[in-house]
């Protein structure tokens, strides 16, 4: 189950930062989306994993490119609504 929500939170954090930012490519480490989350980086790593095999992300260093809106999405649960918006705004303003 803790996996589970990993992924969830993950994919809606995700979500969140791509529809504040319009932006694909996600310059944040797994390392720091952990920190954001409050999540140990060995959950964001299966997260990210999982979300990889499902083809919603690629994962480049330090980087994370979503591939499938619809996947993510669908990954994010029932529970997807903009839980991040001023995390994503702030990432949105530092891409900048």
């Amino acid at each position: 189950a803790m996996a589970h929500g990993a992924v969830a939170r993950v994919a809606s954090f995700l979500l969140d930062v791509h529809r504040a930012s319009g932006r694909s490519e996600i310059a944040l480490s797994q390392a720091n989306i952990g920190e954001l989350l409050s999540l140990r980086r060995s959950s964001i790593n299966q997260a990210c994993q999982s979300l990889r095999a499902a083809g919603a992300v690629r994962t480049v260093r330090g980087r994370i490119l979503l591939k499938d809106e619809a996947v993510l999405a669908s990954a994010a649960c029932c529970r997807y609504r903009p839980t991040y918006p001023a995390i994503a705004k702030t990432i949105t303003a530092q891409a900048d």
